[in-house]
């Protein structure tokens, strides 16, 4: 049966054909086992570098997230833009407003709990909030005069009268 498939030409269709000659129509080459492995090999390589650098990527999407989350809640300001522009025009916006909050705070208790001049001419001088409450319970409360003081003088100079008759 062999012999008389060969005298056979290639482009005759499979039709005109018998069942035993059918049966000889067949792939004659295997597939290549060698070729498979070797696309397998080369797929699970690429599955492996694609896992390692989307997970890179999302580490580097997360801390970026973050950063910028911080920038908006404004803990941090973007340190490129604060080099660039130290001397930015009025009104600037606060690089990092907790801290200032924090700096602020701390100058004004050394404020109320110190000593110091407010104005050296007029001998008025800022005293520790517990010490002008011990003042205040020892001499009173001020009382103001009574009629005979004219109304069109300031704050300034009432204080300044009332030092020179101490």
């Amino acid at each position: 049966m062999l012999m008389a498939d060969s005298g056979r030409k290639a482009h005759e269709p499979a039709q005109n054909l018998s069942e035993g000659e059918r049966l000889l129509e067949h792939e004659q080459s295997d597939v290549s086992i060698k070729g498979i492995a070797v696309f397998l090999a080369i797929l699970a390589v690429l599955a492996v570098i694609l896992h390692f650098g989307l997970a890179g990527l999302q580490l580097i999407f997360r801390r970026e997230t973050r950063r910028q989350d911080l920038q908006r809640a404004g803990l941090a300001a973007d340190p490129a833009l604060v080099r660039t522009r130290p001397n930015f025009p009025e009104p600037r916006l606060q690089v990092a407003p907790r801290e200032d909050l924090q700096a602020f705070r701390a100058r004004e208790e050394a404020e109320l709990n110190s000593y110091g001049w407010i104005d050296r001419t007029a001998g008025i001088v800022r005293l520790p909030i517990s010490r002008a409450m011990d003042l205040l319970v020892e001499r009173g409360l001020p009382v103001r005069g009574t009629n005979d003081t004219p109304r069109n003088i300031s704050n300034l100079e009432l204080q300044r009268s009332r030092a020179e008759r101490r």
